[in-house]
C-alpha cells in the first residue's frame, strides 16, 4: 500500500477486469480477515517497469498500480460489517474466490463507514459505479453477454408459460452457450451418441483445454440425484471431466470422476440465473462461476479445476468425520496442545474460510 503497487499472480482469477479509476478494498484473508485500506487505481494489470519493479517490495512480477492509497490505522474486521452489507442477501456466509472479488458500491462504502470516515471517497467510476441500467448499449464483453441473457430470463419469468425442452434449448440454453463464446464451427457437438439409444445434448470443445458435457431439461424440471447420476453418466462414457445440467435457469456443475461419493455430491457449485438484483449483484454472485464455463477460460481449464479443488478442501476441512479433519485434529493436539472435537473444528475452519 506505501508503495502505491499491489501483486497479482499470473493465474488469479478476475484480474483482467482491473481497469484505472477503479476503487479497491484491501483485504486480507483469513485468520485475520479484515479489510486494511482502500484505493485508487491508475492502472490495469500489467508486468511491472522496470521503475515499478525496483519499488515494489515483494516478489510478484506483476500487478496494479495505485493512485492514491489509504492504509488504515485501524483494520476493519469482516465479521463487523458482512452481516449489514448488500452481498450478504446473496452471500451470507462471505465466501469468496480468487483474489479479485467484484463488490457492491453499497458494501463498499459500508466499509468506509466503518473505519469512521468517507470523506475521501472518489465519484465512483468504472470499478463499482452503479450499472444495473446499462443495457442499453450493445453487448461487448463476456459479461455483457451473458447478463444480457440473464435479464431477459427475467423478463420471461415475469409471465412464465411452459417451455419444451427443444423450447428451452433454443430460447433459452443455446443463447446462453453464443453468450459464453462458443459461436464457431466445431465449437458445439450436438447430439452425441454416448451408448445404446442414449445421447448427450452438447459438449461444448474450446479449442484447446477442457470439454463440457451439457444435458438439458425443459424448463422448470428437476434438478436432482437421478438428473446428476445421468450427466455424470455421460461425462464418465465419454472421458471428460465436467458435466452441467440445466433447465435454463439453474445451472449445476458436476466434477465427473470424484471416486468413493454418489454423482449428486460431486457437484461443484449451482447458480439461479435469475437470482440477482441488478447488474452489480450479478457480477458478484452469478458471473464469477458462470464464466468458467465459458469458451476463454476452459481453453486454460485451470481456473474450473481450481475452483472444484476449493469446493473439494472446504469439504474435506468443514466435514466433522472427514479422515483430513480428524489428522489435523490430532496435529493441532499433538503440537499446540490444542484440544478440540471435530465438530468444534470444522465450526472454525469454516469461520475461517469464510
Amino acid at each position: 500500500m506505501k508503495a502505491k503497487l499491489w501483486g497479482i499472480g499470473d493465474k488469479t482469477q478476475n484480474k483482467d477486469l482491473l481497469a484505472a479509476g477503479d476503487r479497491i478494498l484491501a483485504y486480507v484473508g483469513a485468520p485475520e480477515q479484515a479489510f486494511i485500506g482502500h484505493a485508487t487505481l491508475s492502472s490495469g494489470t500489467h508486468a511491472w517497469t522496470p521503475q515499478e519493479a525496483q519499488a515494489y517490495p515483494e516478489d510478484w512480477p506483476a500487478g496494479v498500480a495505485f493512485e492514491q492509497a489509504t492504509l488504515w490505522e485501524h483494520p476493519v474486521p469482516l465479521k463487523t460489517v458482512w452481516p449489514e452489507m448488500p452481498s450478504a442477501a446473496t452471500n451470507p456466509d462471505a465466501r469468496f474466490f480468487g483474489g479479485v472479488v467484484r463488490v457492491k458500491q453499497g458494501d463498499f462504502e459500508r466499509v468506509l463507514a466503518e473505519r469512521g470516515s468517507t470523506a475521501s471517497v472518489v465519484t465512483p467510476t468504472s470499478g463499482v459505479a452503479d450499472t444495473s441500467a446499462q443495457t442499453t448499449t450493445a453487448p461487448d464483453t463476456v459479461l455483457d453477454h451473458l447478463y444480457l441473457e440473464a435479464e431477459r430470463l427475467r423478463g420471461f419469468l415475469k409471465d412464465p408459460k411452459p417451455l419444451s425442452e427443444d423450447a428451452t434449448r433454443a430460447l433459452l440454453i443455446n443463447r446462453y452457450i453464443d453468450a459464453l463464446g462458443y459461436t464457431d464451427f466445431g465449437d458445439v457437438d450436438y447430439g452425441v451418441p454416448v451408448e445404446s439409444g442414449d445421447f448427450a445434448d452438447y459438449i461444448l470443445r474450446p479449442n484447446t483445454g477442457h470439454a463440457v458435457v451439457v444435458e438439458a431439461k425443459k424448463f422448470g424440471a428437476p434438478l436432482g440425484p437421478k438428473e446428476a447420476a445421468q450427466v455424470v453418466k455421460y461425462a464418465s462414457v465419454l472421458g471428460l471431466r465436467w458435466g452441467v445440467v440445466t433447465d435454463g435457469r439453474y445451472v449445476k456443475l458436476y466434477d465427473a470422476p470424484v471416486p468413493n461419493v454418489t454423482p449428486a455430491n460431486r457437484l461443484v457449485f449451482e447458480l439461479d440465473l435469475a437470482g440477482y438484483g441488478d447488474r452489480e449483484d450479478f457480477e458478484v454472485s452469478i458471473y464469477p462461476d458462470l464464466s468458467l464455463l465459458s469458451k476463454s477460460a476452459l481453453e486454460n481449464g485451470a481456473p474450473l479445476v481450481e475452483r472444484a479443488a476449493q469446493e473439494g478442501i472446504r469439504e474435506l476441512l468443514t466435514t466433522p468425520n472427514s479422515a483430513t479433519l480428524s489428522a489435523l485434529r490430532k496435529e493441532l493436539q499433538a503440537k499446540k496442545l490444542t484440544h478440540l472435537g471435530d465438530q468444534q473444528l470444522a465450526d472454525l475452519l469454516s469461520e475461517l474460510l469464510g
